[in-house]
């Protein structure tokens, strides 16, 4: 096709590239997931109106990786493997704009339920600290807060990785009268 004929399609919107395609729609979809709840830390089962937001999520964190990745394997002189699949800056900037913690170096789920947590002491509600207490987008923040409290965050540290509940700057208070250290009585034997 000559330039013209390339040109008319392109200015009513025409994208010649199926990757293009399937990024717009993703991006789309993320940010109108992100408007309805605050953030891009969905869950894998997450959608927006029809588009499996979740599972597209995921594989932008695994392709935002890559490249972090890579340059690992290159200091420790170990075979780097193909750049294929790595995100490019561009498209990692766009997600960066909507959502700046997208990409947590921690699991995302533990990000999404640091963030509702945050959410939820924002919005004046008092810390969850048992189960049950408050369920926001399906998280059970009592019992994220109980888990992350008593040493079960569930992940292994990164070398070199901020602690992110050091950064929560959340202080728990045990209930009147019940103290949180833990005991064990001497049981006669």
């Amino acid at each position: 096709m000559d330039k013209v004929r390339i040109e008319q399609p392109e200015k009513l919107g025409m994208v010649w590239s199926h990757q293009d395609v399937a990024w717009e729609e993703g991006t789309a979809a993320a940010r109108g997931w992100a408007e309805q709840n605050g953030h891009l830390l969905a869950p894998l089962d997450a959608t927006h109106q029809g588009y499996r937001v979740g599972t597209w999520l995921k594989n932008q964190r695994t392709a935002a990786r890559k490249p972090a990745e890579i340059e690992q394997r290159r200091a420790e002189g170990l075979p780097m493997g193909s750049s294929a699949g790595a995100l490019p800056e561009d498209r990692r900037e766009q997600l960066d704009e909507t959502d700046p913690s997208w990409p947590p170096a921690w699991p995302a789920d533990w990000q999404r339920a640091f963030h509702l947590v945050r959410l939820h002491l924002k919005a004046g509600g008092e810390l969850p600290i048992e189960p049950g207490i408050a369920v926001h987008q399906g998280e059970n923040l009592g019992q994220w807060v109980k888990s992350v409290r008593f040493g079960g965050s569930g992940r292994k540290s990164v070398k070199g990785e901020a602690n992110p509940v050091s950064a929560c700057a959340v202080r728990t208070r045990p209930p009147q009268g019940r103290g949180c250290a833990r005991t064990r009585q001497p049981t006669g034997r």
